[in-house]
């Protein structure tokens, strides 16, 4: 970007919405030419957007809509989820006999999120029905996958598989699996892509 005579700053929210309106407005009192936001909530930052609008900054929203932008990035949020929902039902039909109790991670903050969400049960449905859904909760940092995940294993310990509509949420979920025993003779699955930031997830076989 240097070379093109663009300077790219990266700003660390840190999963926190506080911290993102933080951050954007200090922003603003620097004029930048353009901002790209994933906006953790958009009615909190919609005022932010129009702001940065006003004083001539172009604004791109990733990951859904604001009414105050530019232009923004998206892609089919609800068939990232089916595809995940569909990987996870191939592997459960091939390790667990089309059987298996999952707790689903949801997002249901954000656009993204909740057809990521719907995508992911509608894809597990269509490819091993006999699989069930017996939680879906909110989660979408590794500190509320790992809390949620050993809270519901905790009254549900036949849970098998743990499904994140969020990536960073899945990181969490798996070392709560592991300590509940659900690494030995696990059986490996790309389960969840990155959604706020890349971060592996696995399905495991208890």
């Amino acid at each position: 970007y240097a070379g093109r005579g663009v300077q790219l700053e990266l700003p660390n929210d840190n999963m926190d919405l506080s911290t993102q309106v933080s951050n954007l407005n200090t922003w603003l009192t620097k004029k930048p030419g353009a901002v790209v936001s994933f906006p953790m909530d958009p009615a909190a930052i919609e005022s932010i957007a129009a702001g940065f609008r006003s004083q001539g900054s172009i604004w791109v929203t990733y990951g859904g809509d604001l009414q105050n932008q530019d232009a923004s990035l998206q892609f089919s949020f609800y068939d990232s989820g089916y595809g995940l929902g569909k990987n996870a039902g191939e592997w459960a039909n091939a390790h667990l006999g089309g059987k298996g109790k999952v707790l689903l991670l949801i997002d249901d903050t954000i656009q993204l999120g909740r057809e990521r969400s719907q995508g992911i049960v509608d894809g597990l449905a269509a490819t091993a029905p006999g699989v069930e859904i017996v939680a879906k909760q909110q989660g979408i940092t590794p500190e509320q996958g790992m809390s949620v995940t050993n809270s519901v294993l905790s009254q549900n310990p036949d849970v098998n598989i743990v499904l994140a509509a969020a990536g960073d949420a899945a990181h969490g979920a798996h070392p709560a699996l592991i300590t509940a025993g659900g690494g030995a003779g696990a059986a490996p699955a790309p389960l969840s892509g990155p959604q706020r930031t890349p971060s592996p997830a696995r399905a495991e076989e208890r």
